[in-house]
């Protein structure tokens, strides 16, 4: 269909076949319009234009080697009369469209009483009080103001729809790898693989495996299972602090917030809770624990 605007646009550029005008000042012409493989041609109903659109469609046949279904195609000629019409359509070899638009045009003339000539003078002077302006056409990306595409508008577009943002920020440890440092932040959002999580697929019980106590969420597997209770007792006495009672990250984060410590300490000891509980977790997926 490309390549058929191509072959148009360079006989209309040649004036070989005119258009229709719209608008006051006739800025805008349309000709033809594509939609899939169908095409509509719009020109004034005279015998250089229609045998004009023939001979194209013809020498594009030629060139392209595509089969032109002028059988399929329906001629529409608006207020010509019919005879005309059928005439054409005959020589052309092409059909006579036939629509409900004439139908009720006929119908509106007869209930008025008014000539058709002076029904298509009011369109006419509709179409003309138009103002239509000679712009290139253009895509308008409406996630940016600019209306250009960006690949930080459709993140951030992302972003929004999926991404989970915790009431509770995370801090990140340098010295520890950064899948620790990572394994923290899901922790944080709840978004560890968990029994509970993964309750859709086939998972023998939901209950910590530890301690068969509950079930096994992020809260319980790393606040409140008597194994990390275990745990953090032994690092409360290696480090002479007082570990509270914790259920969950949030609890977790104000008490280490809280702790009176310098920062480069407040860092090691992070660094070694968080390895203590990423250890945890690995001998507990591999039944050491």
């Amino acid at each position: 269909m490309e390549s058929l605007h191509v072959a148009f646009q360079g006989i209309l550029d040649r004036h070989i076949f005119s258009g229709i005008a719209l608008g006051s000042d006739s800025l805008i012409t349309i000709s033809h319009l594509f939609y899939v493989d169908d095409t509509v041609f719009m020109v004034e109903w005279n015998d250089s234009n229609i045998c004009n659109i023939v001979r194209m469609l013809h020498c594009f046949h030629l060139a392209s080697d595509l089969t032109i279904n002028l059988h399929k195609s329906n001629l529409l000629g608006i207020f010509v009369p019919m005879d005309m019409v059928e005439e054409v359509a005959e020589q052309i070899g092409c059909s006579i469209m036939k629509t409900h638009f004439l139908t009720l045009a006929f119908l509106w003339v007869s209930v008025d009483g008014e000539s058709k000539a002076v029904k298509w003078e009011g369109v006419l002077g509709l179409i003309h009080s138009i103002s239509l302006f000679s712009v290139v056409d253009r895509w308008f990306w409406s996630l940016a103001v600019i209306g250009d595409y960006s690949v930080s508008s459709t993140h951030s577009y992302i972003d929004g729809i999926y991404q989970y943002v915790s009431s509770v920020p995370t801090t990140w440890v340098h010295i520890v790898l950064i899948k620790i440092n990572v394994f923290a932040w899901r922790m944080s959002l709840d978004k560890l693989s968990t029994r509970v999580v993964l309750h859709g697929l086939d998972v023998s019980s939901f209950f910590c495996p530890l301690c068969e106590n509950d079930l096994e969420t992020c809260s319980h597997l790393f606040f409140c299972c008597d194994f990390v209770l275990d745990l953090c007792a032994l690092i409360s006495r290696w480090w002479d602090i007082s570990i509270s009672s914790l259920l969950s990250y949030t609890d977790w984060f104000v008490w280490f917030k809280v702790l009176r410590l310098s920062v480069d300490v407040k860092n090691f000891l992070e660094a070694i809770i968080l390895c203590g509980l990423v250890a945890y977790l690995v001998l507990q997926e591999c039944d050491i624990v």
